[in-house]
């Protein structure tokens, strides 16, 4: 993979939204102006798109010329499709779910916990704090940091406006709030 195409698949990760200045194809461009949103990036470095008005063409970034969306422009396609976006701090905007987010496939040590703990380990990894292996050589889970970690973050996200439905779940699995 070429630098180039390495640097458009960072600057251009799949979701990223786009609006189309100018193609430069002479049968069917898509219009001027148009939105899209980037599926992937091809090894060739074209931005494949699914586009608003329904078209797929990708983007050749060699000849079309593209921009990115703003944080404030993205949140106004979503207010304008009627759903709610709120500061979840620091500048960080997300769009409320137009249902309560079902948690109740949640257990006691879920994939989100899973995730919360690999941060506790990068954070030990990256202020050069050893975790003392268990007997299989890895470092055991605290599964009480772990939920800890879970629990504040879906607790922020409540504060912010999401709603959680935990119908039916372990009795393992208690949210903090």
């Amino acid at each position: 993979m070429t630098d180039r195409v390495k640097q458009l698949k960072e600057n251009y990760p799949p979701g990223t939204r786009l609006e189309l200045l100018h193609m430069d194809d002479p049968f069917q461009p898509v219009p001027d102006g148009t939105k899209g949103t980037v599926k992937f990036v091809d090894d060739d470095g074209q931005l494949h798109m699914t586009w608003d008005n329904g078209r797929t063409l990708a983007v050749n970034t060699e000849v079309d010329t593209i921009r990115k969306l703003t944080m404030d422009e993205i949140a106004e396609e979503e207010i304008a499709k009627g759903h709610e976006v709120v500061n979840l701090g620091d500048d960080c905007q997300i769009v409320l779910p137009d249902e309560p987010v079902d948690c109740s496939s949640l257990g006691y040590f879920d994939e989100l916990e899973e995730e919360c703990w690999d941060l506790v380990k990068s954070y030990c990894s990256r202020l050069g704090i050893k975790m003392i292996p268990d007997e299989d050589g890895k470092p055991p889970i605290s599964f009480d940091v772990a939920k800890s970690i879970q629990d504040n973050i879906l607790g922020q996200l409540e504060e912010a406006g999401v709603e959680f439905r935990f119908d039916g779940q372990d009795e393992g699995f208690n949210i903090k709030m």
